[in-house]
């Protein structure tokens, strides 16, 4: 029970950070439709979702 604080903490930071990132993105891969942008966002994203997410935090470390 003393840890879920720190827990609870992380994810929500975790889940500001990803809003932060995400919806700027989506806007501007949104407003440049068909754009070298929107096709490299797009290459980026469906790369991410296709890694483990084991994996994908340790490239980000």
């Amino acid at each position: 029970a003393e840890r879920l604080p720190i827990t609870i903490l992380i994810n929500v930071l975790s889940i500001a950070l990803i809003l932060a990132v995400a919806v700027p993105l989506g806007i501007a891969s949104a407003t440049r439709q068909d754009s070298l942008f929107d096709r490299g966002t797009t290459v980026f994203v469906f790369v991410g979702f296709a890694m483990p997410s084991f994996w994908l935090a340790l490239l980000l470390m």
